[in-house]
């Protein structure tokens, strides 16, 4: 079923983060679906564990839209490459509206998106703390910028029906934009926390339907569908759209195919879609396994993937399956190419001690221990140089990824394994590497990086053909 000649789509952002974002949107998505429509969502900024709610609410994959790790270009074709089998677009926010790249007047921010999708904002606020001041929120970002169409508001956390009239009236007054939906001080509703953002979707007992419930109840759904009906015609591409590598290179039948090990379980959940999509386009296997309850690797596989995740949560679990610890050294040990971001280098490493102060060990193929703490130790962008040859491409390489975590490794960092430079921090030394293997803190959106994702399967061939 087709809602209009262009996608239909709608920005639900925030005035800052915790207001209930996610929430809102997965319940949005949830009631949406319900009435029968086909829902793509999306999210603004590098984030593994919204979507997971967002699936779970549509059934289908839920996308990043990051105009720094990728580019606009790549940015509007993923956008209309997810519509062509979709009714409406529901794109959550990061942060604030114009929260974005430190520094930046709203690079990849909520707001650059929005204007690049001529998308209409529905904005969430949180008056648990205000009357009438509400108003003066939404006034400050309807004006801010004046290419961004704040169309509607929703206003959460509301305390009874007197305080819902007065910041009805205060932002119909003062504002004139339209109050579409008021959603009630209510715990069961806020989706549980954890270190790194939410708790993901598989590990709770959230239950998306009856947050659709509650929104059907709380929302005008039908007036927030005919503001994403109204969005219009997307503007035109980005100038950049011609030079952009969207796609990754497609290889030949001839060549040998290639079969990636996934570790894939409540510890290691940090993937993109669009990442495993690309994949499948260049005809690579990914077959899944859990380092959590699997006893050994799966056969004949070319690469180890251990993408980010929890491991620090279940560690004790990850240290008590010895045969899944001893398939992985071994495997190590015979040469096969390993990639591991964040939560991935933390499970190759010699011990994890966590939030307990417990250790455990766990593979001990890179001579460091990690350590959780009590704060976050980075959150950020990254631009990095790689310092030698690696297996997703030569020294002097540029890539750009994301740095989000709370643990850290105890012993210094030798100079001569750290694989990156990292260009925005003074230049400091990150990751470890050798032939076969690439480890590091930092997430490499890697079907954004299409020339380091081809190279990476480049060497798994070349592993392949050198076994026969």
């Amino acid at each position: 079923m087709s809602l209009s000649n262009s996608p239909a789509r709608l920005v639900v952002a925030g005035v800052a983060s915790g207001v209930g974002k996610t929430t809102i949107t997965t319940g949005l998505m949830a009631a949406l679906a319900a009435q029968g429509l086909r829902v793509r969502g999306y999210k603004v900024g590098p984030d593994y564990i919204d979507p997971t709610y967002h699936r779970a609410a549509t059934g289908r994959p839920s996308y990043n839209l990051d105009t720094w790790l990728s580019s606009p270009a790549l940015v509007r074709q993923r956008f209309e490459a997810g519509m062509r089998d979709a009714d409406i677009a529901i794109i959550e926010g990061v942060m604030g509206l114009f929260d974005g790249r430190k520094q930046t007047l709203g690079t990849a921010s909520t707001a650059e998106v929005a204007k690049l999708l001529n998308a209409p904002v529905l904005l969430v606020l949180d008056a648990s703390h205000m009357g009438q001041s509400a108003a003066a929120i939404v006034y400050g970002f309807q004006h801010l910028d004046s290419h961004i169409n704040i169309a509607g508001v929703i206003v959460n956390k509301v305390a009874s029906a007197d305080h819902e009239a007065t910041v009805r009236l205060a932002i119909a007054e003062w504002t004139g934009v339209p109050v579409l939906g008021v959603l009630r001080r209510d715990t069961s509703l806020a989706l549980p926390p954890r270190h790194l953002g939410l708790i993901p979707i598989a590990e709770t007992s959230v239950e998306v339907q009856e947050l659709g419930a509650v929104l059907k109840r709380s929302v005008d759904l039908d007036g927030i569908v005919r503001l994403a009906c109204a969005a219009g015609v997307l503007p035109p591409l980005p100038p950049d759209a011609s030079k952009d590598e969207a796609t990754v290179a497609v290889f030949s039948s001839n060549v040998p195919s290639v079969r990636i090990g996934l570790a894939l379980d409540n510890a290691f959940s940090f993937y993109y879609p669009e990442t495993l999509e690309s994949f499948a386009k260049m005809d690579v296997e990914v077959v899944p396994f859990s380092p959590l309850t699997d006893r050994e690797l799966p056969n004949d596989l070319d690469l180890l993937y251990f993408g980010g995740g929890f491991p620090e949560v279940f560690a004790a679990q990850l240290a008590d399956n010895h045969p899944m610890l001893a398939s992985v050294r071994s495997a190590v040990q015979r040469g096969m190419l390993v990639y591991a971001e964040c939560g991935g280098y933390m499970y190759l490493g010699k011990q994890c001690i966590d939030a307990d102060h417990m250790s455990h060990d766990l593979v001990g193929v890179l001579p460091y221990t990690f350590q959780m703490g009590t704060e976050r130790a980075q959150l950020g962008y990254r631009e990095i140089t790689t310092l030698r040859d690696t297996i997703i491409g030569h020294a002097g390489t540029r890539l750009r990824g994301h740095e989000f975590h709370w643990s850290h490794i105890v012993e210094s960092l030798l100079e001569e394994h750290a694989p990156y430079q990292v260009e925005e921090s003074g230049k400091v030394r990150e990751g470890y590497a050798t032939e076969t293997i690439l480890a590091s803190y930092i997430h490499i959106p890697l079907a954004a990086n299409p020339q380091a994702m081809a190279e990476l399967i480049r060497q798994c061939r070349a592993k392949g053909e050198a076994r026969g």
